[in-house]
């Protein structure tokens, strides 16, 4: 981010909730959209999904930049996430215009709902490879909450830009 920073692509600013740091795209950074895009495109067909991309912390740090926050209500909804495959880890989506956050510790809100889910689970709602609807029918995974908010939710993120794009067959050697 530094280098990015040093590049004008990027400006920094002081977190909302007066920790760490926020960063935005600069009218420089913007104009770089297109080969972003193609490099996502590229790397949906040609990269595979190593350990690391299923890190709940990525996948729902990835998330959080598919909220449409002009779905989200006037007031902030916190969710917290409890991964039923890694049990000591709970995280936080603060969906609020104009910028929803992740938190991997508990900020004092209340909770408006809590989901119930695995690390699969929420890849596969990423890619696209079932929906939320499905995931909830299926018992993957569980809200508990006002059923307002519970049934609104499953609106308010959108998959992944790239979800669409087919893996390339790469012949074994």
């Amino acid at each position: 981010m530094q280098l990015g920073q040093r590049a004008g692509i990027v400006s920094r600013e002081p977190g909302r909730l007066g920790r760490g740091w926020s960063y935005q795209l600069t009218d420089k950074g913007r104009d770089l959209k297109a080969v972003c895009d193609a490099m996502g495109q590229w790397g949906a067909r040609w990269l595979e999904i190593e350990p690391q991309h299923q890190d709940p912390a990525y996948v729902l740090w990835a998330t959080i930049k598919l909220v449409d926050v002009d779905k989200l209500p006037d007031h902030t909804v916190v969710i917290r996430v409890e991964m039923r495959d890694r049990p000591a880890e709970s995280y936080w989506l603060i969906l609020r215009k104009p910028h929803p956050e992740l938190c991997t510790k508990a900020m004092g809100y209340v909770e408006d709902i809590v989901a119930h889910t695995d690390s699969a689970c929420l890849i596969d709602i990423h890619l696209k490879r079932t929906t939320y609807r499905e995931a909830l029918r299926g018992g993957r995974l569980v809200l508990h909450g006002p059923p307002r908010l519970t049934r609104a939710f499953v609106t308010w993120i959108r998959p992944s830009p790239y979800a669409e794009i087919a893996p390339a067959q790469i012949p074994a050697p």
